[in-house]
């Protein structure tokens, strides 16, 4: 499992891709439940082309990521977590109606 540093070392180049990133974030934090740990890294994509990038990079350097919306109804362990949260609730809350069904993006 990658150390913190080697986490920031992959992610720090990519900052441009993603809004901000935030260091031991507290996930009780961002539950409805108000239950989690600390993540090492949380991120947030400013669109859906910056999403695939931070996602690529994660998956080829193996280090944990988990894609977080609004955070309802999320069970989060108590236990640190390390890796990065990928947060979805700022910039992927649009929605539209198709026939008798409202798609929503994740951060709706």
């Amino acid at each position: 499992m990658p150390s913190s540093d080697e986490i920031d070392a992959v992610v720090t180049p990519v900052l441009d891709a993603v809004t901000y990133k935030l260091t031991d974030a507290v996930l009780q934090r961002m539950t409805t439940f108000r239950i989690g740990g600390k993540a090492d890294f949380v991120v947030y994509p400013k669109n859906m082309i910056a999403l695939a990038e931070v996602i690529q990079l994660l998956k080829k350097e193996n280090i944990p990521f988990k894609v977080l919306g609004k955070g309802s109804n999320i069970l989060c362990s108590d236990e640190d977590f390390h890796g990065v949260i990928i947060r979805l609730d700022r910039t992927f809350n649009e929605y539209y109606y198709n026939e008798n069904m409202v798609v929503a993006q994740a951060g709706v």
